[in-house]
């Protein structure tokens, strides 16, 4: 899969195996990291210590890059764990993808977006925490990142989605992430102009 129609968030996170720089993730130092413009950026926390294991951001640079190959961005909501083959279908559409990670990061990447030109879709998908995890160990996903992950969302609360809606000025698509995925892609592709 190209990664012409992906934004590559850039982080200071240790690579995972057999993730790649430049494809899954820029990889770079704290110092580097914080010498970047990012159009936005947040950190995890260690559950420990409370002191910052990793940050992301995704470069003003990043849609420069980007916007060269379309101006629509689709935007991912949720908490489903199958966004991954949704994602590659989504990109082989010639649409362009935002990472999701949290919520607050979402809304601050699609609102640089909207002022750097681009037309904005955000796709909430739906599906409970059993299911998603079923779905997280099935792709391999370890016992720690599956942690990490739902401690995120513990964090961060339920979505507000009037208010995300509202911040955004674009009405929201909803996806029935509890289907298979070949359901949950045709609901996507059906949504998506």
């Amino acid at each position: 899969m190209s990664n012409e129609n992906k934004f590559i968030s850039h982080t200071t996170r240790k690579k995972r195996p057999g993730e790649v720089d430049g494809v899954d993730y820029y990889f770079v130092s704290i110092e580097m990291f914080n010498s970047i413009p990012m159009a936005a950026s947040f950190s995890v926390s260690s559950l420990v210590s409370g002191g910052v294991i990793g940050k992301y951001g995704v470069s003003e640079e990043e849609f420069i890059r980007v916007k060269k190959f379309g101006d629509k961005i689709i935007g991912f909501l949720g908490r489903s764990a199958s966004g991954k083959t949704t994602s590659e279908d989504i990109v082989k559409n010639k649409h362009l993808i935002l990472p999701f990670i949290s919520q607050s990061y979402l809304i601050d990447l699609l609102k640089a977006a909207k002022n750097n030109g681009f037309d904005i879709q955000v796709l909430v998908f739906e599906a409970s925490r059993e299911i998603r995890k079923e779905r997280m160990i099935s792709r391999g996903t370890s016992e720690e990142d599956i942690f990490r992950r739902f401690l995120i969302e513990d964090n961060e609360g339920e979505y507000n989605l009037q208010e995300i809606s509202h911040k955004l000025g674009i009405d929201l698509d909803i996806i029935d992430a509890e289907a298979s995925e070949s359901e949950v892609l045709d609901q996507v592709l059906k949504v998506i102009s």
